[in-house]
């Protein structure tokens, strides 16, 4: 098991409000899933996109080289083999902006609703 894996057959749909989570997301959210984190299991807002991958909401995180804080999603797709089959479920963290570089190596991934949607 990974440190932080979103359990996929775990979603359910749900209806959120721009009280709830802003304005933003409450047009994006359209369920909640289970994410495996560390030793415990969480369930948190999510969206299910029309290929079927997962993005778990709410966490918090930062890179090595900085302390601001980043809206960290937790999303899950597929890797391909060469003829374009799945052949396994993979697991990423995306902090909103193309991070590739090395300069940009991710830290302290957490999990903290409150602050993802506040204002």
């Amino acid at each position: 098991m990974k440190a932080i894996e979103i359990i996929h057959d775990s979603f359910k749909p749900v209806t959120v409000t721009a009280n709830e989570v802003g304005d933003f997301y409450a047009e994006r959210i359209n369920g909640t899933v289970e994410v495996q984190y560390f030793d415990e299991v969480i369930r948190t807002y999510a969206i299910e996109h029309e290929s079927g991958n997962i993005s778990a909401l709410g966490f918090m995180g930062k890179y090595r080289t900085g302390n601001k804080l980043w809206r960290v999603s937790i999303s899950d797709s597929f890797r391909f083999d060469r003829n374009g089959e799945p052949v396994e479920r993979i697991t990423y963290t995306h902090f909103g902006r193309d991070d590739r570089s090395g300069n940009f190596t991710k830290s302290g991934i957490f999990f903290a609703p409150k602050q993802f949607y506040a204002r």
